[in-house]
């Protein structure tokens, strides 16, 4: 990550998550991983999972070690169908539970997700 990106992302952490989930929007894909892995609070990474509109952004945290980083792309409505059946997998039942009640999870294989 660059200077300025490294900068950018002390400032965010002084913003409103709105504010940051914006701008991890608006970067280039390198950016936004560099964004997310040099990030260590997961709750504005879980923040970020349930309000993000970014593929890039999404399949990032739906590897994210944290549960509850994963549970937030489960719930996350803008969650591709692709992600949400490698999280119907997940090794954590909240995750599985969040995939399973996500409207974009094709409900035709209610074994892959596990109940809330």
């Amino acid at each position: 990550m660059t200077r300025e990106g490294l900068q950018k992302l002390f400032e965010l952490n002084k913003l409103p998550c709105e504010e940051a989930v914006e701008w991890a929007s608006e970067q280039e894909d390198q950016s936004v991983e560099g964004l997310l892995a040099a990030c260590q609070n997961h709750e504005w990474r879980g923040f970020v999972s349930r309000n993000s509109r970014s593929i890039v952004i999404l399949e990032q945290l739906a590897g994210d070690e944290n549960w509850w980083v994963r549970s937030g792309v489960a719930r996350n409505s803008n969650t591709p169908t692709a992600i949400l059946k490698r999280l119907a997998k997940d090794g954590d039942e909240w995750v599985r539970g969040w995939v399973a009640s996500n409207p974009q999870y094709p409900h035709g294989h209610p074994q892959e997700a596990g109940e809330r």
